[in-house]
């Protein structure tokens, strides 16, 4: 074989090897891009079916009632979230309102009276203490207060009062209770009815006619 014709084959090979690179590296980006898909699939699974888990776990805790999304949408329109304000959640339940939050940039502190869910909390990285939250010294020192308290023996009305205690003088707060402690909130706060049902299809439904608590 001549020199020219050498040259000729090595390059003819370099050729088919690039050919090959080229038609390879599609197929394993595709593989990786299938494999992170596959990877996100199981964790959101994992997620969904740790959530369900802590539901069936906490189906009978008095007072758990999950905040809705059409209502934490409400909350977070009417409270005016923004970045790097500072948010007390101080019944934080599995985190929804404290997602939302960190979701509008906000610095978020939470607590929870139930160990578990407070656990929960922290396992999805949120700040959370455990502990009842009416023996909490205020400060007042929050942006923003939001707040889906428990509502059996007007303990809803006394978190309320409590929460706002934690808010600097122009602070905003905007809770969930039950219409009745709204009817006795409404000389210091205002007060919007949310639409009947609101809590019907939760995580965990209840019947209660609820509304909104706002000072802003």
């Amino acid at each position: 074989m001549t020199p020219d014709a050498i040259a000729q084959a090595a390059a003819r090979n370099r050729a088919n090897r690039l050919a090959q690179i080229e038609r390879l590296t599609p197929m394993r980006a595709d593989a990786r891009a299938k494999a992170e898909a596959f990877r996100s699939a199981q964790t959101g699974a994992r997620t969904a079916q740790e959530t369900l888990d802590l539901m069936r776990t906490l189906s009978h805790v008095p007072g758990f009632f999950p905040t809705p999304r059409e209502v934490i949408a409400r909350m977070i329109e009417r409270a005016g979230l923004r970045a790097g304000e500072t948010v007390l959640e101080p019944s934080a339940g599995k985190g929804d309102l404290i997602k939302s939050a960190l979701a509008c940039g906000a610095v978020v502190q939470g607590y929870e009276l139930n160990h578990t869910l407070a656990e929960y909390c922290r396992k999805q990285g949120y700040s959370v203490t455990s502990g009842d939250f009416l023996t909490v010294e205020p400060l007042p020192m929050f942006d923003v207060v939001l707040m889906n308290p428990p509502f059996e023996r007007r303990a809803d009305e006394k978190h309320i009062r409590h929460a706002a205690r934690f808010l600097r003088p122009d602070g905003r707060l905007i809770a969930v209770a039950c219409s009745t402690t709204g009817s006795r909130l409404a000389f210091e706060f205002d007060v919007e009815l949310l639409p009947a049902g609101s809590f019907s299809k939760a995580d965990r439904c209840t019947n209660v006619n609820t509304c909104l608590v706002v000072k802003q």
